[in-house]
């Protein structure tokens, strides 16, 4: 049983690691594609938009969790 628990506490590391590189790759590419296509300014907003909304809701939602009352 001590295994079992071991096992759950290093795929919940690996999944909160995995989430977090992919959310650097998503802001990655909000800042190419945005600096491409419309300057460094709103590159720097859209990018900094884009990780605000993908912590709050990765992140703090699950956290907080859901009232279904």
């Amino acid at each position: 049983r001590r295994h079992s628990i071991s096992h759950v506490m290093v795929a919940t590391r690996l999944g909160i690691i995995g989430t977090s590189l992919f959310m650097v790759t998503i802001a990655s590419v909000v800042y190419l594609v945005s600096a491409i296509l419309a300057g460094e300014l709103f590159a720097a907003i859209a990018t900094a938009s884009a990780v605000l909304l993908a912590a709050w809701s990765w992140f703090y939602l699950p956290l907080v969790g859901f009232d279904e009352e």
